[in-house]
């Protein structure tokens, strides 16, 4: 399994929280990872973040460096790995811009039956997001309902791919609640065909 984001900023473990956002510092800690070494005790587990994560050793846990606005630098993650992933979950920026470009570079990387899975859609750093920018969680309702895929951060190559080897998405409902209405915009699961 691959996590993307590996600390948040509420939880401590950061140098500093503004040098955090431009990826220069460093994480002391990756309970996310622990987690899941502790869950899959025979998994291969990786993680993956815009902060310098070197310090940090996890059994079975392998960490790697990346900008999610980059799809280069995400490919050539996997290139390195040299594998696919039974699952992949972002929980990183939550920007609308690194989710789609994140799920355009890296749903190839999911292995036939596999799960690729979005953290926070609700959240969306509103500085982050230009006028007129299509969000995540409108991108995986569309396609929750017709298999299309369209959105302004996703690459035109992308899309066919996705078009053609997504099963089927699902939403689900968050715990949190805005006046008197549930989300059903906290996480998207895409199951990639068999």
């Amino acid at each position: 399994m691959l996590e993307i984001g590996l600390l948040g900023m509420r939880r401590g473990g950061w140098d500093d929280k503004q040098l955090r956002d431009k990826g220069e510092t460093q994480g002391r800690d990756a309970p996310s990872l622990r987690m899941w070494s502790h869950f899959f005790p025979r998994g291969e587990i990786f993680g993956l973040d815009f902060n310098d994560f070197t310090g940090v050793k996890i059994d079975r846990c392998k960490i790697f460096r990346a900008d999610a606005s980059k799809p280069e630098e995400l490919r050539a993650v996997w290139d390195e790995i040299g594998g696919e992933f039974d699952v992949i979950i972002d929980d990183a920026s939550h920007s609308s811009d690194h989710q789609q470009i994140t799920l355009g570079a890296l749903f190839p990387a999911v292995k036939p039956g596999g799960l690729f899975i979005i953290e926070d859609l609700f959240f969306q750093p509103a500085d982050r997001e230009p006028p007129g920018a299509t969000k995540t969680v409108d991108v995986l309702r569309r396609a929750e309902v017709t298999g299309e895929f369209s959105g302004s951060h996703l690459a035109p190559d992308a899309i066919p791919y996705l078009e053609q080897n997504v099963e089927r998405v699902a939403l689900f409902d968050s715990l949190v609640r805005k006046g008197p209405i549930r989300h059903r915009d906290s996480l998207g699961v895409l199951w990639k065909k068999a």
